[in-house]
């Protein structure tokens, strides 16, 4: 069985309309495909060129994508095809960093009345690692993806809310708690610091600065 690990990066919605059923157009897509064991054998990266928003000074300060980027690209209906024909006929396992990407695509799907019957599959099959991480240290905070990589020693590699690096970056994530050993020795140690001390507030307050959900 495959392990598909995805991030979006995506704009605010412009148009009034349709922000009620979508409130964000993606921009980018990328993943990693990892095999049984866990080895990155593929990986996916396409930028998607939104139909009714401009990307805006937050998105581009936070991405460094800009509208000449994504002005050639293929729509979302085409990029997502590929994706999924990407992903291929094995069984597999979709990971992302928090639910706000699975929502997206839900957003993106319902506005454009894309339907593909390989979306069924994957929506059944996708799981949320920020919340997985969450459950194992006992903690109901948002964690960001790089917040974690630095509790656990790992720097982040790449360039962050860069799509294909934030996928191969929570791929690390994923394979980490995946390795029983490894989870005891780097998070277990993390559970105790994360229990509500008084002595650990200050520390507490270092490390929750920033904690937030994927916005882009």
């Amino acid at each position: 069985m495959n392990t598909i690990v995805l991030d979006l990066e995506f704009t605010d919605m412009y148009n009034p309309t349709y922000k009620k059923i979508c409130s964000n157009e993606i921009i980018q897509i990328g993943a990693v495909k990892l095999d049984s064991e866990n080895n990155i054998i593929d990986r996916f990266d396409s930028f998607v060129r939104p139909m009714y928003s401009k990307i805006n000074k937050k998105v581009y300060r936070l991405t460094g994508i800009t509208d000449a980027m994504v002005e050639r690209a293929a729509v979302f209906d085409e990029v997502f095809t590929s994706f999924l024909d990407w992903i291929g006929d094995d069984d597999y396992t979709i990971i992302s960093w928090s639910e706000e990407d699975l929502k997206v695509i839900i957003g993106e799907c319902n506005l454009r009345g894309f339907f593909d019957y390989r979306m069924e599959v994957m929506l059944l099959n996708w799981e949320d690692l920020q919340a997985a991480v969450g459950n194992i240290l006992g903690i109901s905070q948002h964690l960001s993806l790089e917040k974690v990589l630095k509790a656990t020693n790992m720097e982040f590699e790449g360039t962050a809310h860069r799509a294909i690096d934030d996928a191969e970056n929570t791929a690390r994530i994923y394979v980490l708690t995946t390795n029983k050993e490894k989870t005891k020795m780097v998070l277990g140690s993390l559970v105790e610091l994360f229990s509500p001390k008084e002595d650990l507030t200050f520390t507490m307050g270092n490390l929750f600065e920033g904690f937030m959900c994927k916005t882009a």
